[in-house]
């Protein structure tokens, strides 16, 4: 264990300890601990990107022999932990400079109208509605956040309703008309008569976020096709588009908080950058999965698979038996 992580390839014992491992942290705590008795503890990263916890301490006179002229070094594993830190503190830092753009947007305009500089009533009015469309944003972006936040800590899950799944799509597919009007985008939609047992907001949030980026990433003359199907006792529901398609170096990402593969055009379009996380936390909630096919200026794919229990979906045949 030792050898793994220290990545050394030595197998002669009993040598120096330079002759096992040059991470300098290392070396200057041992010497430090046998030379003052004083114990060290640091974060030695590994080649296999495992982070542990190192705490070296002098062994004590009279444990192993009269003089203390040794140490002890314990290694803890606390990738994890040391991860979730670095994912909190990316969180926050991400938020604070969300939030900061439109804050000093709404700042600047309200200045300028507060100045009476602005003698021009069209201008006053085009100031007015970039502030509400500032506000609207700020508004957005919390409330995704705080989903996020339920959906981490198990707080996420109203009552549970029957909701026909066909219904729900063809609901959100008329409130993205306008978008995909403006857009020249073409929608449609095969879906098998599915209802299931579920969260009304959960599955609303994972339609809407999905079939809304497949909407404003696409391109004029572009479609979304939606699928719908029952599959091992539960759902698959794919939205594919004919968009400008996300980079394989950012494929990986995608589902992470905050990350966009082009900044001005997420955020001329309003987005949060927290759409696929939610959808990505409501698919781990109901313990599914998803999966991403995307290429440059062809497309993207996603697919989810949500595993209900036979009691949360039935399918109805053409002849309205239940399966």
């Amino acid at each position: 264990s030792a050898k793994r992580i220290l990545n050394c390839p030595n197998e002669v014992l009993t040598q120096n300890i330079v002759r096992y491992t040059q991470n300098i942290d290392m070396i200057r705590g041992i010497d430090r601990a046998i030379k003052t008795g004083e114990p060290t503890s640091f974060d030695l990263k590994t080649s296999d990107h495992r982070i542990m916890d190192t705490h070296i301490t002098q062994i004590s006179k009279g444990v192993f022999s009269e003089h203390a002229t040794g140490v002890i070094i314990l290694f803890i594993d606390v990738t994890s932990d040391r991860n979730s830190q670095q994912m909190r503190q990316e969180f926050f830092s991400n938020v604070s400079h969300e939030l900061k753009t439109p804050i000093t947007s709404i700042q600047g305009f309200a200045e300028l109208l507060e100045s009476g500089l602005i003698n021009d009533p069209n201008a006053g009015k085009d100031f007015l509605s970039r502030i509400k469309k500032e506000t609207q944003h700020m508004t957005n972006l919390i409330n995704d956040i705080l989903m996020i936040s339920r959906l981490e800590s198990n707080q996420a899950y109203d009552a549970p309703a029957q909701l026909k799944l066909p219904s729900l799509i063809q609901e959100v597919t008329t409130s993205l008309q306008p978008l995909a009007k403006q857009n020249g985008v073409t929608i449609s939609s095969d879906c098998e008569d599915i209802t299931v047992v579920a969260d009304p907001k959960q599955m609303h949030q994972l339609v809407n976020n999905l079939m809304g980026n497949a909407v404003k990433y696409n391109k004029p003359g572009g479609t979304v096709s939606v699928s719908l199907k029952a599959e091992n006792s539960g759902i698959r529901l794919t939205v594919a588009d004919t968009g400008i398609g996300i980079p394989l170096e950012s494929q990986q990402r995608i589902f992470e908080r905050f990350y966009r593969v082009d900044k001005g055009r997420s955020r001329k379009i309003g987005g949060t950058g927290l759409g696929l996380s939610i959808v990505k936390h409501i698919v781990q909630y109901y313990k599914g999965a998803i999966s991403l096919k995307s290429a440059l200026n062809q497309g993207t794919e996603i697919t989810v698979y949500l595993p209900l229990s036979p009691e949360q979906t039935s399918k109805k045949n053409s002849e309205g038996m239940e399966q």
